[in-house]
């Protein structure tokens, strides 16, 4: 943590999973809808892991060294992600 570049770590994948669950299920143990609360990913983001993030539970990715240094530019690289 603390850099650009880095490495996805794969154990964000059931932390993401757990804080979807909890997210969901928010409403049963606290009386109130935590929807607006959103999980972000900040790391390793590229064309590979942004699936894996989206479908564990994230809403936001940060996702700037892969699109920054993106081979075809930044467009490309919006492009690849979506």
């Amino acid at each position: 943590p603390g850099f650009g570049g880095q490495t996805f770590q794969e154990s964000a994948l059931s932390k993401l999973l757990e804080l979807r669950k909890w997210r969901e299920e928010s409403l049963l143990s606290f009386g109130r809808d935590m929807s607006d609360i959103k999980l972000m990913v900040d790391g390793g983001i590229n064309g590979r892991t942004a699936p894996l993030v989206t479908e564990a539970g994230a809403d936001i990715l940060v996702a700037g060294t892969f699109l920054f240094r993106h081979p075809s530019g930044l467009n490309g690289g919006v492009k690849e992600l979506l």
